[in-house]
């Protein structure tokens, strides 16, 4: 079982959402969020900014399109072991 946590920029906690399937991917569950859940998504404003990990990479343009801005790190160069400064500070 996965369990995802929306907070706030002050850190206050906004829901925590719980018992979603281990099958179900990063973007499934936000598809759910964003369309199924009105106790969670309408506190959700546009111009709201979701930091999230790679797994989001494929409902990214989804969430652009609704309004948000979405920040993820960037996928490290292949000759490189780690991100530079700029791109790890880019997220």
């Amino acid at each position: 079982m996965l369990s995802s946590t929306f907070l706030q920029e002050n850190g206050y906690i906004i829901h925590v959402l719980g018992s979603s399937k281990a099958t179900e991917n990063d973007a499934s569950i936000m598809r759910t969020i964003t369309e199924k859940m009105p106790e969670v998504h309408y506190r959700f404003h546009e111009s709201d900014v979701f930091v999230v990990d790679r797994g989001f990479r494929v409902i990214r343009e989804y969430l652009e399109r609704k309004g948000f801005v979405v920040k993820m790190p960037d996928i490290i160069p292949s000759n490189e072991s780690h991100l530079s400064d700029m791109l790890s500070n880019g997220a």
